[in-house]
């Protein structure tokens, strides 16, 4: 409610609307006799700190006098509640406008360049507007004096808290406009204007903003993911445009241009468009796309943006039709595996489909296991929605090479009688390794059923012969939306392998990238050591022989982190400062040398009890089902035990299955536990 004292100020006449800040009035002025705008924000919408910089900004932006700026006429405190008084603008919101679908691109160019003045202007003042949004941008349309924009609020939008960014109903239409460093809580400059009329405008050319879904899943995006160029979707826009406007989306500030080069470029463009006559060009209707995603995996993710900006671009190039192929190469542990766990949690934020497969070939024992793998996901994680597509004519051979397929319900269908014909046959057939590379080439093409698909394949170094079924299908796959990234361990392979000749002959193709991941920095391997502590600061000495202990190591890192606060050897100070134990007395030589005795002596710590269901669970897989691993132990208190477990982090829960399934939270622990096995 307004307060008494302020409606006898002004004469009220009706609520204009509520948003994220508070209600909009629409008001007389009896001295002056004119309309205005009354914004009050409530007390329950500001702290101190923030009704002091209102106060402060208000006076600045009262003072700006700009064509496209709503200034303030008079501000002040009552009774716990600011207020905020404008002139009353006439027109549509530029969310009004999106939803008519009467934009024409001349008209969306005179906007942006309205408003990157409007900012320029602004941001020469040192006021940073915040909260730029079709809604706080008002359009005016008038016959022979073109169209106008005024953009509202200027310096009095606040930042949301966690706690506000949380709740979906109240913000989630601001966070969809946040610029990666308000999200993350950074200092906010000018250059996040910036960002936020990228977005603008990004919705407006293409019908939909860059990133979008449930809230959690959203902010993850736009602190981690690259946008799809809009060219990639079809929007008729040229590249200049295409250009600048994905220049305003950097995740890095710095990387961003100013007010006054958006309006010098697309100035020159407009004059560009009424030159063609492109400029009465129908622009999409706004809409929204939602995306549902489970939680993103919360492991410490540091140093590796450029690689995953690489990833994503290949992504979006493969969502137009063209498959590409990405080999990421690196030590044990270096992050290979992790860095493509972040390329499918974006992947799956799109509703991209995700198919793993691991290749442990030893002396030609499992050939093809990983295609193998990819397939046996594909039929369990589809089954559930009986949305698999028709194998009948695969299915004879695909069991033929692939034996426990023969459990897959949905192949096993095939008639017995085509399956003992198939098996007469299929040593000759198979005999011919092209074969056999066609079958898994068309089994991926009938899995992806001509929608995306990113295919992860692991442990690339103990592959042999499947190497050379990777090279046919990669070319194979050329006109799909595939993406097929694999990972090696580059100790594992020299020029006498496979794998160096494939990188040879992929080499000059522009669909191929190969990644190779070294040891994190200094910087950045103290940036993971932070966040794999919950973010605690950390004692210079121990951020240093960690790094020379881990040579920067991300996993043996992990491992090691765990292994040490395990045996209480990390410890928090009284000013909350991480350190070693002054009790232990530990040096950096005494610790574990390789990353299998960090977790083996981790797993040694463990009682007895919850030493033999993790050996257990090694033997299902990396990922088992809760119900197989309680069969075949003998405890009573296996739930109970998988519990400590979870919370010991030795594994998770599979948050992409919809069942009770659970996995290792690292595939090393699994294999040194599965080869401790008789």
């Amino acid at each position: 409610m307004i307060g008494s004292k302020l409606a006898n100020r002004y004469e009220l006449v009706r609520e204009l609307g509520r948003g994220g800040m508070g209600v909009v009035y629409l008001a007389n002025d009896p001295v002056l006799d004119r309309e205005i705008a009354v914004k009050v924000v409530t007390p329950d919408m500001v702290s101190p700190e923030s009704t002091e910089r209102f106060k402060r900004e208000a006076r600045v932006v009262a003072k700006m006098d700009h064509p496209s700026i709503v200034s303030v006429y008079d501000s002040g405190e009552q009774e716990g509640a600011l207020f905020f008084v404008m002139p009353f603008v006439e027109g549509m919101n530029l969310r009004s406008v999106l939803r008519s679908q009467t934009l024409q691109l001349g008209e969306l160019i005179e906007i942006a360049i309205q408003i990157a003045d409007a900012l320029d202007y602004s941001h020469s003042r040192g006021v940073v507007h915040r909260d730029i949004k079709p809604e706080n941008i008002m359009v005016t349309r008038k016959e022979g004096e073109g169209i106008r924009v005024r953009v509202t609020d200027f310096g009095l939008a606040m930042a949301p808290s966690q706690e506000r960014i949380t709740k979906t109903a109240t913000v989630v239409g601001t966070v969809t406009y946040m610029s990666p460093e308000q999200v993350s809580g950074r200092e906010v400059t000018s250059a996040s204007d910036i960002y936020s009329l990228g977005t603008v405008l990004y919705e407006s050319l293409v019908g939909q903003t860059p990133f979008s879904g449930e809230v959690q899943a959203l902010l993850y995006r736009i602190s981690h993911e690259i946008p799809v160029p809009p060219r990639n979707m079809a929007t008729e826009i040229d590249e200049e445009v295409e250009d600048i406007l994905l220049r305003c989306l950097e995740k890095d500030p710095v990387n961003r241009p100013s007010g006054k080069e958006i309006v010098d470029f697309l100035s020159n463009y407009r004059n560009k468009l009424h030159s063609t006559g492109r400029h009465r060009t129908a622009l999409p209707s706004s809409t929204t796309m939602s995306f549902q995603m489970a939680r993103p995996a919360m492991r410490p993710f540091a140093g590796r943006d450029k690689e995953l900006a690489d990833l994503q671009r290949k992504l979006n190039i493969a969502l137009t039709g063209e498959c590409q192929f990405v080999l990421v190469g690196g030590e044990a542990g270096i992050g290979k595996s992790r860095l493509l766990e972040e390329l499918e949690n974006l992947a799956k934020v799109r509703n991209i489909a995700v198919l793993h497969g691991r290749f442990m070939e030893v002396d030609h024992a499992l050939p093809y296991q990983g295609y193998c793998e990819a397939i046996q996901e594909y039929f369990r994680t589809r089954s559930s929605t009986g949305t698999t597509a028709d194998f009948s004519d695969l299915a004879p051979d695909l069991i033929s090479l692939f034996p426990v397929l023969a459990e897959i319900r949905d192949l096993a269908r095939s008639s017995e009688e085509s399956v003992r014909l198939n098996a007469e046959t299929g040593s000759k057939k198979f005999e011919d390794r092209t074969y056999i590379f066609e079958l898994l080439a068309r089994t991926l093409i009938r899995m992806a059923a001509g929608k995306p698909l990113l295919l992860i394949l692991e442990d690339l170094h103990a592959a042999d012969v499947s190497l050379e079924a990777l090279e046919y299908i990669v070319r194979r796959l050329a006109p799909t939306p595939t993406l097929i990234a694999g990972t090696y361990r580059t100790t594992e392979v020299d020029k006498r392998h496979r794998l160096s000749k494939l990188l040879s002959g992929f080499k000059g193709d522009k669909r191929f990238t190969s990644i190779q991941l070294g040891p994190l920095s200094v910087s950045n391997h103290r940036l993971f050591l932070q966040q794999l502590m919950g973010g605690s600061e950390m004692d210079d000495d121990l951020a240093a022989r960690f790094f020379q202990a881990t040579e920067g190591n991300p996993y043996f890192t992990t491992e090691l982190v765990r292994s040490l606060m395990d045996a209480g050897a990390i410890v928090r100070d009284d000013t909350g400062v991480m350190r070693l134990s002054s009790e232990t007395a530990l040096t950096m030589e005494e610790l574990p040398v390789t990353i299998q005795q960090a977790v083996e002596e981790r797993i040694e710590r463990l009682p007895e009890n919850l030493r033999e269901i993790l050996a257990l669970a090694s033997v299902l897989g990396r990922s088992f089902e809760f119900a197989d691993l309680e069969k075949m132990s003998d405890l009573k208190e296996t739930e109970e035990a998988v519990e400590q477990l979870i919370r010991s982090g030795f594994i998770e829960e599979d948050r992409q299955s919809r069942s009770d399934r659970l996995i290792f939270s690292s595939g090393v622990v699994r294999d040194v536990l599965y080869a401790s096995l008789p």
